[in-house]
Formats: C-alpha cells, sequence, structure tokens
C-alpha cells in the first residue's frame, strides 16, 4: 500500500468516526508533492465534500512558521531584529508604522495590538 493510500484510509477514518469533519493533507519531499488526500465534508448542512482545492481558514496557525523563517533569516544574516519591516515589506510603513522592527513584531512590542483611533467599523469592510 503506497503513502498515498495510507494517509487518505487514515483520513477517511477520522472524518467517518466523527473525531473530524473534513480535512485535507499535502506533503512534499525535496519540492515534489508525495502526498495529496482529502477526506469528510464542509460542514453538516450543505455536505460539501472537502477536496484539495477547498481553501480552510489557518488563523494563528502561520505564526510559528513565520517566526521560524525569520530566525532563519535572522541567523544567515539576511536580515536583522532591528531591521525596520518597511524595508522588507515598503507598504508596512503607512500611518506611521515605518520604524517599527521585525523584532518588535516577533517580541509584540510594536505598539498595533488595537485599532486605530477613528476606524469604522464600515471601515473594516473597505
Amino acid at each position: 500500500m503506497t503513502i498515498q493510500e495510507q494517509m487518505q484510509l487514515l483520513l477517511n477514518r477520522l472524518t467517518t468516526t466523527g473525531g473530524q469533519r473534513g480535512l485535507q493533507l499535502a506533503a512534499y519531499v525535496n519540492g515534489k508533492l508525495l502526498v495529496n488526500v482529502s477526506a469528510g465534508s464542509l460542514d453538516a448542512i450543505s455536505g460539501h465534500r472537502v477536496s484539495s482545492a477547498t481553501l480552510f481558514p489557518v488563523f494563528s496557525t502561520g505564526k510559528a512558521m513565520q517566526a521560524t523563517v525569520i530566525h532563519r533569516l535572522a541567523q544567515r544574516g539576511q536580515l536583522s531584529y532591528d531591521q525596520p519591516i518597511a524595508q522588507v515589506w515598503p507598504e508596512f510603513a503607512a500611518h506611521g508604522k515605518a520604524a517599527i522592527t521585525i523584532g518588535q513584531a516577533l517580541y509584540h512590542t510594536a505598539g498595533i495590538p488595537n485599532m486605530p483611533t477613528g476606524i469604522s467599523t464600515s471601515d473594516l469592510h473597505n
């Protein structure tokens, strides 16, 4: 049995036993797609099946990967924690954020945890 088949059976089991509603799994080795499986449904009401093209919100799950990449780049000397974010992402400088450093963002000391004053709910949709 191939790893693709093994992983498909695992996802099928996880979604049919009630532990999970819908799952995807993709694994790459040396840049080559090795496993690409999905199982289950998007929600209990629609019954739409999960596929490899289904988009899932990931919210904060990317933070660990982003931090790891930043730390590796700093370790290699390709960026510095004291470097302004705007040097690598110029658009970030908008609205007075030009001096905020990569380190401040990583250590949650950038001072931007809240919405700026004067922003309304309708502005969030724009």
